[in-house]
């Protein structure tokens, strides 16, 4: 934290830097510690220093706020930019889902969609823990028809969502049939699948499922 306090102390003595990548790399600093205060230090300069328009540095900001539970200043960056990428929607959908706010980040995602903006995978893991948490399924699997048109549909950050899904609504037969479709399979998916076998009541399956976890898969 210290070495961040001097890099701050410094924009404010030394000339501004031509190329909003500098702040870039000292917001990535602050969220990487939670350091609010220089967060938002460098969030003041950069509007003195006109690089507001900055997508790459606003997606940052987004990220940064996310990360110290603002989203309200999160949503303020958001909205003020005058051209949003794929990874600032993806920022601000990913805040909220990330601080419970679960209703927000679908909403986020319905607005994407609707201007027309394609996602990636991180986009859609995201969407889809939100609809996990509100155990709502029909949204779940209208996203998951998207996902059928798109080149990601094989990353395991997806697929991992997608098991954890349907297993924690309840249908205990897709999450199987797409478990044991994976060529890859991460602790989040395993516990997924033994989670939902257990919780519908097939201990047996649960037992199994572990068991082969432990052999590698």
């Amino acid at each position: 934290m210290g070495k961040l306090d001097g890099a701050v102390k410094l924009i404010f003595r030394s000339p501004v830097p031509s190329d909003p990548s500098f702040f870039v790399k000292l917001l990535e600093l602050c969220i990487d510690s939670r350091a609010e205060k220089q967060g938002r230090l460098i969030h003041k300069d950069v509007f003195l220093n006109g690089f507001q328009s900055s997508v790459t540095l606003n997606a940052k900001l987004i990220i940064f706020y996310g990360k110290i539970g603002d989203m309200g200043y999160a949503r303020k960056v958001f909205d003020k930019m005058p051209e949003r990428s794929i990874v600032s929607w993806t920022a601000l959908l990913s805040g909220y889902s990330q601080n419970g706010l679960f209703k927000d980040a679908l909403m986020i995602f319905q607005n994407m969609h609707h201007s027309g903006v394609k996602g990636n995978q991180f986009t859609y893991g995201s969407v889809l823990r939100a609809c996990t948490k509100l155990m709502c399924l029909r949204s779940g699997k209208q996203i998951q028809g998207c996902l059928q048109k798109r080149r990601f549909v094989g990353d395991l950050f997806v697929q991992s969502a997608l098991v954890d899904l349907h297993s924690k609504c309840g249908d205990i037969k897709d999450a199987s049939c797409l478990f044991e479709m994976m060529s890859e399979r991460d602790l989040v998916c395993w516990n997924a699948m033994i989670g939902g076998y257990s919780s519908q009541g097939f201990s047996n399956d649960a037992l199994r499922t572990f068991r082969s976890m432990l052999r590698g898969g």
